[in-house]
């Protein structure tokens, strides 16, 4: 019992010590790319991205890219708080997805769903020194694609929980919990299938998307910090009377892989990823075994104006 008492003063003196060396318990947060900004003016704008390509599709020999961007302003309320107004919109080149087989893709640049939202980035610190990021998003339905299903609006909940292991090593549970709310329980979904031909078919509205992983990092500089992820997603889906309300499976898949985030400089930070995604009921023997079919190369970029 006295060694154990003896642990837990010293990991706290530790995290004292890195509170007063690095400032607030949320130097812990590697995953976290949006700062906060501590200028005079209590506005600050940013840009975020998220890129991806899909190692399947490049091997066919014109994989697509695909990036989801927002552009933000945020107020800031206090030394730990703020109100965010985000503007997303997507860009995808030329190419193959894996949604559409071997139809070749055109470009596009499409408005997504508007984002109202609200960031406490030291919501609580827990027993045993566990700092606890929150954010919590309205997205309005201004996308072609919301209105098209008539969406009424997405909530999402955001929470990263962070814990230093030693003075370098930290591990982060990440969770982010979507619930859709939706006007209707199922829409008509039209495409055009990889032969040309237009497609007509019913699909069923999204009620929850529950997307949760664990980092375990470590970090070599303030600047530079490598790690491992390991998380699921979970989709659930609405009952409707056009299927006899029977529900559709859920889908669940695994991710993990490797990650590496860095700074280059103090308004400029990333996290590039490698991640193998298999489903719980197709392929989750295949998991680490980064196949091409199910491997996805992704870079977050976060730059503040």
């Amino acid at each position: 019992m006295k060694h154990f008492l003896n642990f837990i003063n010293l990991n706290s003196l530790l995290v004292v010590f890195l509170t007063l060396v690095c400032g607030p318990f949320t130097f812990a947060n590697v995953s976290i790319q949006e700062k906060l900004d501590s200028g005079k003016s209590p506005w600050s704008y940013s840009y975020f991205g998220l890129y991806s390509h899909e190692l399947a599709a490049a091997d066919q020999g014109g994989g697509r890219f695909s990036s989801y961007n927002y552009v933000t302003a945020s107020y800031r309320l206090g030394s730990d708080n703020k109100v965010t107004f985000r503007l997303p919109f997507t860009v995808n080149s030329y190419g193959f997805d894996e949604f559409n087989g071997s139809a070749n893709q055109q470009q596009e640049v499409l408005l997504q769903d508007f984002i109202i939202g609200y960031t406490d980035y030291n919501l609580i610190l827990l027993p045993w020194d566990i700092g606890v990021y929150w954010e919590a998003r309205l997205y309005l339905p201004t996308s072609q694609f919301s209105r098209d299903i008539k969406m009424i609006s997405r909530l999402r909940n955001d929470f990263i929980f962070s814990k230093y292991l030693t003075s370098q090593m930290v591990l982060e549970y990440t969770s982010k919990f979507n619930y859709y709310h939706q006007s209707q329980t199922a829409y008509e979904n039209r495409f055009v299938d990889e032969n040309g031909f237009d497609v007509v078919t019913t699909s069923l509205t999204k009620k929850i998307f529950y997307d949760h992983w664990l980092s375990l990092w470590y970090r070599s500089s303030p600047s530079f910090s490598f790690g491992w992820l390991a998380g699921w997603e979970d989709t659930y889906y609405n009952k409707s009377p056009i299927n006899n309300n029977r529900v559709k499976n859920a889908v669940h898949e695994y991710k993990t892989g490797p990650q590496v985030a860095f700074e280059l400089s103090p308004n400029a930070n990333f996290i590039f990823q490698v991640a193998d995604h298999v489903f719980n009921d197709e392929n989750r023997s295949e998991l680490g075994q980064f196949k091409i079919d199910n491997t996805d190369l992704t870079l977050l970029a976060f730059v503040r104006f």
